[in-house]
C-alpha cells in the first residue's frame, strides 16, 4: 500500500502552461495544483506517452528538464 502523499509532494500529471511550474503538487487539501513557485527555467521535458513538450519549471522542479534556459 502506497503512503499518504504530504502537502508539497509531486501529484501524478502535468499541465503545460506559459510562466507557470509544469510540475503538479498536492495542496493541503491533497487535491492537485499547480507548483506555487514562478517558473524561471524553460526546457524540454518528455511525458508518459513519449512526447517531447516545451515547459516551464520552478528551480526545483526545473532539474527533470532538459535544453535548459533561464527566462527570468
Amino acid at each position: 500500500m502506497a503512503p499518504i502523499p504530504q502537502p508539497g509532494d509531486i501529484s501524478p500529471g502535468f499541465m503545460v502552461e506559459e510562466d507557470r511550474c509544469f510540475r503538479l503538487v498536492y495542496s493541503n487539501q491533497l487535491q492537485s495544483t499547480h507548483c506555487p513557485e514562478p517558473a524561471r527555467w524553460c526546457g524540454r521535458w518528455m511525458d508518459a506517452k513519449s512526447r517531447v513538450r516545451q515547459v516551464w519549471a520552478c528551480e526545483a522542479h526545473a532539474g527533470a528538464l532538459e535544453g535548459v534556459r533561464w527566462v527570468a
